[in-house]
């Protein structure tokens, strides 16, 4: 018997130690193991915070070039004639940094056409000396000349060449020329260097109006900023941290990294899960930025899966361990001892996660049996308990709706008995306590907890981000089926969105229409300063309604009803505009035709009497005001009615129109005349610089009136009596000058007709034949 339990002794000597060794070991693996993860999110978080920081502090340098272009055209534009002597004196004044912000040069370029090529190179050299010249020579017709350039010290040696013979910066230039815009060269080469470096041209055109043709501005040219996006690189990482290697991609060109950190160092593929992607942007041109660690960036914990310093510590506390319980076998205070630590270990990994639990923005639950055993205090707030004791113990379907209780307890179901550790998030409607309902993204997945298995339920309340997206369903499927054609641009007028009913009144397709500017649409009927003051009204109020004649796909012309509205960002800068549209042609002219007719004699076309008063109240505004003169002539036909009796009324009508039409062609553009019915006319001679003027308009009337006219083969003749008033002395008022001339008239008939009469405030007097 004895010797029995001696064998067991020996062998529990054995077995128990050895038992203790594995468990160590197997601890101090997952203590390794997460140690390493936590030192790794740290490294990464910390790594993004600097790629992301490089990024911005380039971006904010590249944002600049555009308003120092903007400025620099409004110097040439200011200064066309004699700009080489103001352009030294501004970039003094301006005092650029150019190193710092990756400025190679600031240049203006002259645009000259073949045909003034000579002539060009004559006049610089007056200014330049004899040896001035277009270098290098080109086939091309056309001259692409850089005149000014900054810094100074480059002025001598780049004045004369010709960009143009360049493919790329030629292409960036005709870009620019052609939009109108800003435009990005692809990547070219400034830097006279063995070294490698990025460089771009970013261009802007220099125009101004043209004096004899409003529609078509004059182009001069353009401003350029040389920048190297290497130096700019070089520069922001010794100031962040050197060892980031940086690759830059221009997506134009391809795949293959134009621009590297680092050439010769080739990073650890344990670092290269690091990498990460950032973006520039210019000129709505993108530029990429790919980041990876270097070693010596990266602490050498954190190129391995588990944190070696525990590991082995641990290995060797778990073996010490083992050698202590195998002498210490039968010894019961070893035995507390060890469970004791082995409890502490069990707490502090329960603490740990504890910690990272508490911190999480995102809301978590915890569930055993479905029962909530813990839950942070986003969770807390969320489901809107007042403390983490109203949730403890609940059934966590209860924080499900009723509609999806069901589907919700089949899903914890699954999770259970699913080979994966958890399910892909899904959006679900979830309770609070106070039985209000909210949308949540949830995500649900398998854990153990004191040993126990769990579920644990990750939830975030995206009821705004679900309202957001349904509006924006909603707002697409209106623009997709109203009948108002609508657009909408960026913030410099180039569009980024149309409808259906866009394509259907203007006949451009989207395909056709994205990234043009909004002149696509050009009419060439509004000069510029219409342009202009629509500009200017719609950034003052954010907000344009009007007319616009704009041409259609076709070429036909059309009148477009516009409503142009603008949309402001965060920080209440103008991000977009929106225009809504719809063709009025066929109403404007129904609404024309319906008040020609309103103001015009329906027989002769002429205008009838209320279209005469309302011209002749503006002429005696004006003559009011310039203390001038203007004069009413009343007409009425001489034996008119035997021509009716005779040949009919129709005849009488063409004759009628006939008198018209010499009528109208016999007056100045600035005269009027009207037929008020019947056979009576009234003329308005406006603007007069003497006052015989009106009778001797009067007399020639009257002459070509009496002078026979053929309707029909058949010859007729008639006369007229005339009579006159002038403004002021026969008048103060448009009624009293036509009842003075009318007056006048019937005067001149009394005195045997084919007469012209003056009114005068007292008598009249009649002008003999």
């Amino acid at each position: 018997m004895e010797t029995k339990r001696i064998d067991r002794t020996r062998r529990s000597q054995f077995l128990i130690p050895t038992t203790v060794l594995l468990g160590s070991i197997l601890a101090t693996y997952y203590a390794s193991l997460f140690s390493a993860n936590i030192n790794k999110e740290q490294f990464e978080t910390r790594f993004q915070a600097l790629a992301n920081q490089t990024t911005l502090l380039i971006q904010e340098k590249l944002d600049r070039y555009p308003l120092l272009l903007k400025t620099t055209r409004g110097l040439v534009l200011n200064h066309l004639n004699d700009v080489e002597k103001h352009w030294p004196l501004y970039f003094e004044q301006a005092a650029l940094n150019f190193e710092a912000n990756g400025i190679i040069g600031i240049t203006y370029t002259r645009y000259v056409p073949q045909r003034n090529r000579q002539m060009f190179v004559d006049i610089q050299r007056k200014t330049y000396g004899p040896d001035f010249r277009i270098f290098p020579d080109t086939l091309r017709e056309d001259a692409f000349v850089l005149m000014q350039a900054a810094p100074d010290t480059i002025t001598q040696k780049v004045r004369g060449f010709d960009i143009g013979s360049e493919s790329n910066r030629r292409f960036a230039a005709e870009r620019a020329k052609n939009s109108s815009s800003l435009a990005l060269s692809e990547p070219i080469s400034l830097l006279p260097t063995d070294q490698q470096s990025l460089d771009y041209l970013f261009l802007l055109p220099v125009e101004s109006p043209d004096p004899n043709d409003p529609y078509t501005p004059l182009f001069h040219g353009w401003v350029t900023i040389g920048f190297s996006l290497s130096m700019l690189l070089e520069e922001t990482l010794q100031k962040i941290d050197p060892l980031i290697h940086v690759e830059a991609v221009d997506e134009r060109i391809g795949q293959k990294p134009l621009y590297d950190s680092h050439p010769s160092e080739k990073a650890d593929p344990h670092l290269l899960p690091f990498r990460l992607k950032q973006t520039l942007e210019l000129s709505h041109q993108r530029i990429d930025l790919y980041y990876t660690p270097l070693n010596a960036f990266a602490s050498t914990d954190i190129l391995y899966r588990h944190d070696l310093s525990i590991l082995i510590g641990g290995s060797l506390i778990g073996t010490l361990g083992a050698f202590a319980c195998f002498l210490m076998l039968g010894g019961r205070a070893r035995a507390l001892r060890q469970a004791e630590v082995m409890t502490r270990l069990s707490r502090d990994s329960n603490s740990r996660y504890q910690a990272l639990f508490e911190s999480s923005p995102e809301a978590i639950i915890l569930s055993v049996d479905n029962r909530i055993i813990l839950a942070n205090s986003s969770a807390v707030g969320l489901l809107g308990a007042c403390g983490i004791e109203q949730l403890i113990g609940l059934n966590v379907l209860d924080i499900a709706s009723d509609s999806n209780r069901t589907s919700a307890d089949e899903l914890m179901k699954s999770l259970q008995q699913s080979k994966h550790d958890k399910l892909p998030p899904i959006e679900e409607q979830l309770v609070r306590l106070d039985g209000s309902t909210f949308d949540a993204e949830l995500s649900l997945s398998r854990t153990t907890y004191d040993n126990a298995s769990a579920i644990q339920l990750m939830f975030r309340d995206i009821s705004d981000i679900k309202k957001r997206r349904n509006a924006a369903k909603i707002a697409k499927k209106v623009l997709e089926h109203t009948t108002e054609a609508i657009m909408v641009t960026d913030n410099n007028a180039r569009i980024i969105l149309t409808n259906p009913a866009f394509t259907a009144l203007t006949g451009f397709t989207d395909k056709q229409a994205l990234d043009q500017k909004t002149s696509l649409l050009k009419s060439g009927h509004h000069d510029i300063n219409f342009y202009k003051q629509l500009w200017r009204d719609l950034l003052h109020t954010g907000q344009w309604i009007g007319e616009i004649a704009n041409r259609k796909r076709s070429g036909e012309v059309y009148i477009q009803k516009t409503n142009i509205s603008a949309v402001y960002d965060k920080d209440g800068d103008i991000s977009h505009f929106v225009c809504v549209m719809s063709d009025i042609t066929e109403q404007k002219r129904t609404f024309d035709t319906i008040r020609f007719q309103a103001l015009h004699d329906n027989l002769t076309k002429l205008p009838n009497r209320i279209h005469f008063e309302a011209r002749a109240e503006k002429a005696l505004s004006r003559a009011s005001l310039a203390g001038s003169h203007f004069a009413i002539l009343f007409i009425d036909l001489d034996d008119f009615k035997p021509i009716n009796d005779s040949f009919g009324h129709l005849l009488g009508d063409k004759l009628l129109v006939a008198l018209a039409d010499k009528l109208s062609a016999a007056l100045r553009p600035s005269d009027m005349v009207s037929r008020i019915g019947g056979d009576e006319f009234l003329v308005l001679a406006d603007e007069l610089t003497h006052l015989d003027e009106a009778r001797l308009l009067a007399e020639r009337l009257m002459h070509m009136i009496s002078t026979p006219v053929e309707i029909d083969g058949i010859e007729l003749r008639v006369s007229a009596s005339i009579g006159i008033s002038i403004y002021p002395s026969q008048g103060d008022s448009i009624d009293s000058l036509i009842h003075a001339a009318d007056q006048a008239m019937y005067s001149a008939k009394k005195q045997g007709k084919n007469q012209v009469a003056i009114a005068s405030q007292d008598t009249t007097q009649l002008i003999p034949r």
